[in-house]
């Protein structure tokens, strides 16, 4: 078993000597005396590895209706989606999405909306600062994953959209472990990105999201703090979070009709 021991002294300055002199010794290693803590200069400018420090503001009116509307649904759902965590998690879903849609719109003006590629970075920057827990962690790598897609395959939203989510869905559960199953917003998201990439429309794809919302209220969870929770207090609560994307996936089709 690894540990380790703390021992007090009321030591001179000679028995300090003593205890901190250089020895060859194999049972008496020494002593370390640590040094005061300095600062150390960063190697690079947090400027630097920002996208949307270095982005150029670009307008679309419709990614931009698009992004009102699910920043608008998910602060309006601030306290049904919290009601819900509050009995399978933390209670802080609805905050947690609300923060980060807040956020957006607080910086929407910095965004180059008419770049899908561009704007999937700048989005990751604002959420991975936004929102606390590893939520914001996914979300970078998800965004990261659809831009990364979106470098090597261009074309707009309607084009290349379904491919992207599914390649950064990948990047995600890479990352973070969870697969469709786990009791995640996996189980809205997978189901709409494959609908997606089949050339599905928006209204499939929220019939697909739906559905795997629908699905979590019987699934035993293997991921997040609901692995926690006991299945009978889970049971017909729906994921917060697959509930979430449910109403992102809404906002956008009744944008894009």
């Amino acid at each position: 078993m690894n540990g380790f021991s703390i021992s007090l002294l009321r030591a001179t300055e000679q028995f300090h000597a003593f205890l901190t002199a250089p020895t060859l010794a194999p049972a008496w290693p020494g002593a370390n005396v640590p040094n005061p803590p300095a600062p150390v200069p960063m190697p690079f400018s947090l400027e630097d590895v920002s996208y949307i420090a270095k982005a150029v503001p670009s307008s679309d009116p419709k990614v931009e209706a698009c992004f009102d509307k699910i920043c608008a649904s998910l602060i309006a759902a601030k306290a049904e989606l919290d009601a819900l965590d509050a009995i399978v998690g933390d209670g802080d879903c609805g905050s947690t999405m609300a923060t980060g849609a807040t956020r957006l719109m607080e910086e929407k003006s910095k965004l180059p909306m008419a770049d899908p590629e561009k704007l999937c970075r700048c989005l990751s920057d604002v959420l991975s600062t936004a929102m606390g827990g590893s939520s914001g962690v996914l979300f970078r790598i998800m965004f990261l994953g659809m831009a990364d897609f979106l470098k090597s395959s261009p074309g707009a939203w309607s084009e290349s959209g379904g491919a992207a989510l599914q390649a950064g869905l990948d990047a995600m559960m890479a990352a973070g472990g969870a697969q469709e199953g786990y009791r995640t917003m996996l189980d809205s998201l997978c189901p709409a990105a494959r609908v997606l990439k089949d050339g599905g429309d928006l209204a499939a794809a929220l019939a697909a999201a739906e559905a795997g919302a629908e699905k979590t209220k019987s699934m035993a969870a293997r991921a997040g703090r609901s692995e926690n929770v006991p299945e009978a207090v889970l049971k017909d609560t729906p994921d917060p979070g697959a509930v979430a994307v449910v109403k992102v996936i809404k906002a956008i089709s009744e944008v894009s009709g």
